[in-house]
């Protein structure tokens, strides 16, 4: 910790932590950055299946992120 502010040990990641980063990446990039730059289409123009699908990867990148992260913070 700098200056004793941080934590007293590693940080507690695994996969559940890493799925609620992956969802929380989804949302604000995909559905706040990227709209408000103009780069993604309106959410209703985008059918629910290629939402789902998006959401799904996600928090398949996230869960991995998180467990790697545990495996490698050993």
């Amino acid at each position: 910790p700098v200056c004793g502010g941080g934590p007293s040990g590693p940080p507690r990641l695994g996969p559940t932590a890493g799925a609620l980063y992956g969802a929380g990446v989804r949302l604000v990039l995909d559905e706040v950055i990227l709209r408000a730059m103009e780069i993604a289409p309106e959410p209703k123009k985008v059918p629910m299946s290629e939402h789902l699908q998006a959401l799904g990867a996600h928090l398949v990148y996230g869960s991995s992120t998180g467990s790697i992260t545990r495996l490698l913070m050993r």
